[in-house]
């Protein structure tokens, strides 16, 4: 029986994609590669094949690409988390989603679990005037290793939520969400409207894909 609602947080509550191709812009002219945003979308597609842009773990298009050094990958973390916090008032919600979240707080608990910085989510949500029913919320720090899809992460805060992995649905975008959840034995819900494609989320099996928030209530 569900008793918690786990979201991720870009291309699932906000919509942040247009943000982060701006931050990869800023990004490239302060590093020494200098690599441009075809080279990176190359990389993507060489590696993903279906031309999905993003992966969980940003920092690994950087170290990829030969960008190895700590102290560039830390300037590179410090960039990011500096623009997105300049950017942040262009964060948006997706349509829908405030209401579906309220609504779901009636019958649920709800987590956030995001590769994203912390103090930005939480940021947003005080913006948006519903930090407060979060029960737990959980993001990366500067430097931080990103906490997905490694299971890991999750198995932990089920421990310290005292919750099994039957107790919660996981709401996400990319297919590291899906591959984290199915692992651990979690509901999975796929959203279509975020970072990957229906085909790529489609492959790893979720039980549940939605193309719209709304249709979060239909499903749980």
């Amino acid at each position: 029986m569900i008793k918690m609602v786990v979201f991720d947080w870009d291309g699932v509550i906000v919509d942040t994609l247009s943000i982060v191709l701006q931050v990869h812009e800023q990004i490239k002219e302060k590093i020494k590669h200098k690599p441009n945003l075809k080279e990176l979308y190359d990389f993507f597609d060489k590696h993903d094949g279906d031309g999905d842009r993003l992966r969980l773990d940003w920092k690994n298009h950087y170290k990829e690409l030969g960008i190895t050094d700590e102290e560039e990958i830390k300037m590179i973390s410090r960039i990011y988390f500096d623009h997105s916090m300049v950017m942040r008032d262009k964060i948006k919600m997706f349509q829908g989603m405030k209401e579906t979240l309220l609504e779901l707080k009636k019958k649920y608990k709800l987590a956030i679990l995001s590769n994203s910085y912390e103090e930005i989510i939480r940021e947003k949500l005080k913006d948006y005037g519903i930090e407060e029913i979060f029960d737990f919320i959980g993001g990366a720090d500067h430097g931080e290793k990103a906490m997905k899809p490694e299971p890991e992460y999750m198995l932990g805060f089920l421990e310290k939520m005292k919750l099994s992995p039957d107790d919660i649905a996981f709401v996400g975008d990319m297919d590291g969400d899906i591959i984290m959840g199915n692992a651990i034995g979690a509901l999975t819900i796929a959203t279509t409207y975020g970072y990957h494609s229906t085909e790529k989320l489609k492959f790893h099996n979720p039980n549940h894909m939605i193309d719209k928030p709304e249709q979060l209530l239909e499903v749980l």
